[in-house]
C-alpha cells in the first residue's frame, strides 16, 4: 500500500464511472500497521490477496508476527482473504502443500492460491527460483490426493484446484486457462504505464495513464500482446489434455517438449471426473 488511501478511493470512484461493471481487488504483503483508515479500506474490498513466499517474504520474527496478527484480525471482520502462494523451487523441494493449506486456515484464510512463477522481473536474473516443470506437476498433484483424504476443499477453496477441476468437470477454461488476460486485464504500473498480464507489465506495457482510454486499448502493442497469448504451442494441438488445458499461461516457460502443465492431474481427471466435483468452487 504505497499509493496514499485517497488516491486509491479516487482511482476506483472515477474507473467505476468508465467501467461501471469493473471488479477491483488488490494484492498485499500486510506487513504493516493496521490503522483505522488502512483498516476501513482493506474492509470495503470485501476481498483480496495476501501474498507469501517460502524462506523470503519476512525478514525476520517480528514481521511475520506482525502479518499472522494482521491476518487474524482482518479474517475476525469476515473478509474474505486469499492467501497467495509462489511455488518457488524451495518451495517444492522443502515444503508439503498440504501443510501450507493447513496453515492458512488456521490462520483464518477462506481461499489459498498457488502461483507458478513465469520468467519476468527478479525471477529473470535468478532462475533458480523457477522448478522443472516436472517437478512442480508432482508436486500439484501431492496436492491433490492430500487434499481429497483430509477432505481439505470442505474447510479452504484451493483456487488451483478448483480452475483444474473447472477444466475436467464442466470443460470451462478459466483464471490462467483462460488465454485472455491480456484482452480483460489492466494492470497500472508505479510510473503510469500501463500493461495487462501484471508478471510482465514492468518490462511490456503498451500505453500511459496520460493516454486517451480508446488510443489504450487500440494500441499496436496491446494487439500484439493479444495475439501472442492468443497463439498456442503447435504441440498442445496434438494433446489429449487440450479441452481441460487450453494452452496454460503463455508466460510459463516450456522445457523442450515439456509444457507447464498438472498433467498428472489431468490425467486423473479423465479416469475419474467424479473425483473433481468436490473441487469446484463453492
Amino acid at each position: 500500500m504505497l499509493a496514499p488511501l485517497s488516491d486509491m478511493e479516487r482511482f476506483r470512484e472515477k474507473s467505476l464511472e468508465l467501467f461501471p461493471e469493473s471488479s477491483f481487488g488488490i494484492q498485499t504483503n500486510l506487513v504493516y500497521k493496521l490503522t483505522k483508515s488502512r483498516l476501513s479500506f482493506l474492509s470495503s474490498l470485501k476481498s483480496f490477496g495476501i501474498s507469501w513466499d517460502h524462506d523470503i517474504r519476512f525478514e525476520h520474527l517480528s514481521q511475520k508476527l506482525l502479518w499472522e496478527q494482521n491476518v487474524k484480525e482482518l479474517s475476525q471482520y469476515g473478509l474474505q482473504l486469499t492467501l497467495v502462494v509462489s511455488m518457488s523451487t524451495n518451495l517444492i523441494k522443502e515444503k508439503k502443500a498440504i501443510d501450507i493449506v493447513s496453515y492458512a486456515y488456521g490462520l483464518g484464510f477462506k481461499h489459498i492460491l498457488f502461483e507458478r512463477i513465469t520468467s519476468n522481473g527478479n525471477a529473470k536474473l535468478n532462475k533458480g527460483v523457477l522448478p522443472g516443470n516436472q517437478d512442480a506437476d508432482k508436486w500439484t498433484y501431492q496436492m491433490y490426493k492430500d487434499t481429497l483424504v483430509g477432505n481439505w476443499q470442505e474447510k479452504i477453496d484451493n483456487m488451483l484446484l478448483a480452475t483444474i477441476a473447472e477444466g475436467i468437470v464442466n470443460v470451462n477454461n478459466i483464471a490462467t486457462s483462460c488465454r485472455s488476460c491480456e484482452q480483460t486485464m489492466l494492470t497500472i504500473n508505479a510510473d503510469g504505464t500501463l500493461a495487462g498480464c501484471p508478471n510482465s507489465a514492468p518490462e511490456e506495457n503498451w500505453g500511459h495513464l496520460s493516454m486517451e482510454i480508446f488510443e489504450v486499448l487500440k494500441s499496436s502493442d496491446r494487439m500484439k500482446s493479444i495475439m501472442c497469448e492468443a497463439t498456442k504451442n503447435p504441440i498442445c494441438y496434438t494433446c489429449e489434455y487440450l479441452p481441460v488445458c487450453n494452452g496454460g499461461c503463455h508466460r510459463l516457460d516450456w522445457q523442450g517438449d515439456l509444457c507447464p502443465a498438472p498433467k498428472n492431474i489431468f490425467k486423473e481427471g479423465l479416469e475419474r471426473p467424479k473425483n473433481f466435483e468436490v473441487l469446484l468452487w463453492q
